[in-house]
């Protein structure tokens, strides 16, 4: 009994040494700060093994009936954003779901069975957003409940902007864990750094004056200062800044007239229109802000 419980332990502290190994590297800032990727895995007493079970109706010394495997308990903690949905896998299979509290942590507690496996789990914010997945490989030991902790989910992310024109700020937002640093990655170099509100909301405006036409890739991670921890990298987002097309000239006619006011009328108070042009000032909805523009703009 001894013997197979060290061999748990070591088979689980090996796993996640691996996985640990593997986690990507920490983003360099500015302060000096110990930030950790990964998880802390804690495992129990091994409870006794049940004795082996007599086949119905079969007298002593008959053939008995033995488990092909014990059942493990796996505790998974860690933090994401408020009242967050969560899907918990064991090797691409849901095998549990939960959320998270008012403040963004989350505890779930699962039977499952001992052995080698891929554990995962991701949220679904209050703005429907996904996070990526963290996974991590471990091996339960039978009779014993092990404990993952400091699972820490990366942010979400999302594109506010209709349109993306060079010199047009892109305004980004997301959810994490509320207070939260935000490192906001453009071609995997930070540009900027903003932490989460009481609610585990954050948004970015990305200026483009600087940049050049083409294309974007935009992450962003999170790290808990007062624990040290550092998330995964978010889902990536691709933007295409495009050259300054001449504003309120709809149809592309060179001239800002009545055709173009019946396009803009056409999307009346539509949420990211299919015609960008219509929202003249970028801010996905096409009201009486952009028919003001588009006077501004007129040439008959």
């Amino acid at each position: 009994m001894i013997a197979w419980r060290k061999f748990a332990v070591l088979a689980c502290l090996v796993s996640s040494a691996l996985f640990l190994g593997a986690a990507l590297k920490v983003l360099a800032v500015a302060e000096t700060v110990t930030t950790t990727v990964g998880i802390s895995v804690q495992i129990g007493d091994v409870s006794p093994a049940p004795s082996p079970t007599p086949s119905p109706g079969q007298g002593s010394g008959d053939e008995v009936i033995i488990p092909l495997r014990d059942e493990a308990t796996i505790v998974m903690e860690g933090f994401t954003s408020p009242n967050s949905f969560l899907s918990f896998l064991r090797n691409g299979s849901i095998m549990g779901t939960g959320l998270s509290d008012n403040g963004g942590k989350f505890v779930k507690t699962i039977k499952t069975e001992s052995g080698n496996a891929v554990f995962a789990v991701w949220a679904r914010d209050s703005s429907f957003l996904i996070s990526q997945t963290s996974n991590f490989s471990l091996t339960l030991p039978g009779r014993a409940t092990t404990t993952v902790k400091d699972i820490f989910i990366s942010p979400t992310i999302k594109l506010l902007n209709t349109a993306s024109y060079r010199g047009i700020p892109q305004r980004f937002a997301g959810s994490s864990f509320p207070g939260a640093d935000i490192y906001f990655i453009v071609d995997d170099e930070q540009n900027g750094l903003i932490k989460t509100d009481s609610n585990g909301n954050w948004e970015h405006v990305l200026l483009t004056k600087s940049l050049n036409e083409g294309l974007y890739k935009i992450k962003v991670r999170g790290r808990l200062p007062d624990r040290g921890l550092l998330s995964p990298l978010s889902e990536e987002i691709s933007i295409n800044l495009q050259k300054m097309p001449k504003r309120g000239d709809c149809n592309a006619d060179g001239k800002v007239s009545v055709t173009d006011l019946s396009i803009i009328l056409f999307y009346w108070h539509r949420q990211n229109p299919e015609n960008s042009c219509s929202d003249l000032n970028f801010d996905a909805t096409v009201d009486i802000a952009d028919i003001s523009i588009l006077m501004y703009l007129w040439t008959g």
